[in-house]
């Protein structure tokens, strides 16, 4: 957790500075980065499974609402050009991971020791993503999009994520394995 890019809520690096930078869903995407990765710094590190057990639906929830609305909203659109589709492809493999792990989590015990290594794990793969996504493919992105389809696909990710969210509080949530 060394390498993590918010240690004791400060970003290690200037990504911070960076949210500036961007506008619209790619703003909000970065903010919501923030609160996953501060969130499952403090489950992954908590000693105390009642705590785990406390925190870990609501980081779950954030987790997939984020990662389902992402792939649905914005990725489609940059499989579309050349320029970014093999960005989109990669997301994809991240995506997977990132759900089999969650799943990985889903099927643990909350007091077994694998739960917390495998927090662990997903921790290094959330920071290996943020800094992926923000450094890399947002840059790219932005460029191909420009600010008026930014903005308005900011508007289809904040409604289709409260729709997601919706579904996952009445536990109709689920994996897919993105393809």
């Amino acid at each position: 957790m060394e390498n993590s890019l918010y240690q004791t809520g400060k970003p290690k690096h200037d990504a911070r500075a960076d949210v500036g930078r961007f506008t619209g869903i790619f703003e909000t995407l970065m903010k919501e980065h923030r609160e996953a990765v501060e969130l499952l710094e403090r489950v992954a590190r908590s000693g105390d499974p009642k705590e785990r057990e406390r925190l870990w639906p609501k980081l779950r929830n954030a987790l997939l609402a984020h990662e389902h609305t992402e792939v649905d909203v914005l990725y489609p659109l940059l499989r579309e050009h050349v320029e970014t589709r093999e960005i989109a492809q990669r997301h994809d493999a991240e995506a997977r991971d990132l759900e089999m792990l969650i799943e990985r989590l889903d099927n643990r015990a909350f007091d077994h020791d694998e739960w917390q290594a495998s927090a662990a794990t997903l921790l290094q793969l959330l920071d290996h993503h943020v800094r992926e996504e923000e450094t890399e493919f947002f840059p790219r992105a932005k460029a191909l999009l420009g600010p008026e389809r930014v903005a308005e696909l900011n508007d289809a990710y904040r409604k289709q994520k409260a729709e997601w969210s919706a579904r996952s509080t009445r536990g109709q949530d689920s994996f897919r394995v993105v393809v």
